[in-house]
């Protein structure tokens, strides 16, 4: 689907971003973000941009092994 490469160009052109991916199966585009700030205010905008879009803010769940 064209529209995959236009919400993945959104994702990376934030400068709070860290990493946007696709989901393995295209269902769902992501992106990492720098802190909770820069991903409240990259789903806004999206939101903003594109209301049809269904847009969902989370958290990440990191363990360090030592």
């Amino acid at each position: 689907e064209p529209v995959i490469a236009d919400v993945l160009t959104g994702l990376e052109a934030d400068e709070g971003t860290l990493l946007a991916r696709m989901s393995g199966s295209g269902a769902t585009c992501f992106a990492i973000m720098k802190d909770a700030d820069d991903a409240t205010r990259l789903a806004h905008d999206i939101q903003s941009k594109h209301p049809n879009w269904w847009v969902a803010k989370g958290h990440t769940c990191f363990q360090s092994f030592i």
